[in-house]
């Protein structure tokens, strides 16, 4: 009798548990999770990069720098040097201001053309010195996720979405 007792509370809970469980996927229980872990995620991403942001303020000094990185602190090009030795693919020193770099690298044998990959450095002729950024990921859409130093002030790190219709304006190196 203790068995057959035990037995139909061991089944009357795995029948709410089951029960439950479908009535959260029916109230969307499921994608509110997803979602909730999606910000969650997002923030967190946003806060690495303001952390790695005040970190570089507050390593403004010149021997603190990685070893042959000669590119001035603060600016695009120091941020994408620092951010290749990261993924073991470095780059020049001596590429000069952004605007350069696209001869510069091909001059030293990298591949220059104007399709990005993860890895790759955006770079344009835009404006007095260019700039440059980092290919983080390459969307299904064809957009890219790129983060670069200075595009807005110096020594800050930002990441920003580019919609295909813009990739035109840029060249990649890899």
């Amino acid at each position: 009798m203790k068995k057959l007792f035990r037995f139909i509370v061991f089944i009357a809970t795995w029948t709410a548990i089951i029960a439950m469980a479908l009535l959260f996927k029916s109230q969307g229980g499921f994608e509110f999770v997803h979602d909730y872990t999606k910000d969650i995620k997002t923030q967190l991403k946003q806060k690495e990069i303001a952390l790695r942001t005040e970190q570089i303020k507050k390593n403004d000094k010149t021997d603190d720098r990685s070893l042959g990185n000669y590119y001035q602190e603060g600016q695009c090009t120091f941020y994408v040097y620092e951010e290749r030795l990261k993924i073991d693919k470095r780059i020049g020193s001596s590429w000069g201001d952004a605007k350069n770099w696209d001869n510069r690298a091909k001059e030293e044998g990298f591949k220059v053309n104007g399709t990005p990959s993860e890895g790759s450095i955006l770079q344009t002729d835009y404006g007095k010195l260019g700039h440059v950024a980092i290919v983080n990921k390459v969307k299904s859409d064809g957009s890219i996720v790129v983060s670069d130093m200075n595009y807005e002030k110096p020594y800050e790190v930002t990441e920003r979405l580019i919609t295909p219709d813009r990739l035109s304006n840029y060249q990649f190196i890899h």
